[in-house]
């Protein structure tokens, strides 16, 4: 019976580990904050983006990104950034309000640095 106790807890502490190495390597991977998504802590900002919806800010805070931190004016080369990313399409849906995926996030990221 003691045995078996401390395998169980030498099994959850190694699967313990295993995710925290998992989220770290995705954070740096991907620049998303993935723990920040599954445990529910998010940016805590009452900052108003002007250019952002309140769904798309929240959506920003969920990925570990605070808004504030984002320009308030979109340059031509940000913008051309973003429709190479993205496509013309996607970017003309964003920028009148639809709230962007984790896939556009992924995929134009780069544009925000």
């Amino acid at each position: 019976m003691n045995k078996l106790f401390i395998i169980i807890i030498t099994v959850v502490v190694t699967i313990a580990i295993l995710i925290g190495i998992a989220l770290f390597v995705i954070n740096k991977l991907t620049g998303v904050n993935f723990g920040a998504v599954l445990f529910g802590k998010k940016i805590d900002s009452t900052y108003d983006h002007p250019l952002l919806s309140t769904s798309q800010e929240e959506l920003l805070k969920s990925f570990g990104v605070d808004p504030a931190t984002l320009p308030t004016t979109i340059p031509s080369n940000l913008e051309q950034c973003a429709v190479d990313a993205l496509g013309s399409d996607r970017v003309s849906q964003i920028k009148s309000g639809a709230t962007p995926s984790l896939t556009d996030y992924l995929k134009a990221k780069q544009c925000l640095n």
